[in-house]
């Protein structure tokens, strides 16, 4: 199977989350309807998603800082669990690489996405599936990813 492209249907970061047509939509951090349920679906059994204030209450003020995954949805920002350790102390030195490879071409809401969807490179697993024991696999997927989206 040859890897996806620009000018494919659609990439394999978004298959069933992300319409082809709004690859190229301006960037925000604004959710729809159908958006949020499936990131929500995706989230769950990884510690879901939670509202700002939740995770004002759970995490530390520094690892809040660091976070890199938050979107909007309803004029609520919520955000993915799974990106913090278990005590909300620190956040997940891996979701911080991939931030950091992905953040000049893609927005929050697209790193969200990202994380929620099946990747070729990770056998058509989600990144936040084999976030813990594949770390090194979702780096590079998340660097190759990164090359394509440059094109």
């Amino acid at each position: 199977m040859r890897p996806p492209t620009r000018s494919d249907d659609a990439f394999s970061w978004n298959a069933g989350l992300l319409a082809p047509r709004q690859l190229d939509r301006p960037r925000t951090s604004f959710a729809s309807n159908e958006l949020f349920l499936a990131l929500l679906r995706a989230f769950r059994p990884h510690g879901g998603l939670l509202r700002h204030e939740e995770v004002e209450r759970r995490a530390a003020r520094s690892a809040r800082f660091e976070a890199p995954l938050h979107f909007a949805w309803e004029s609520e920002s919520w955000w993915p669990w799974f990106q913090f350790d278990r005590s909300g102390a620190a956040v997940n030195g891996v979701v911080l690489s991939v931030a950091e490879e992905l953040a000049l071409d893609y927005d929050k809401l697209q790193l969200c996405i990202w994380f929620a969807s099946p990747n070729t490179w990770l056998g058509g697993l989600r990144p936040v599936e084999v976030l813990h024991d594949g770390a090194t696999r979702v780096t590079a997927a998340a660097r190759t990813d990164r090359y394509i989206a440059r094109g």
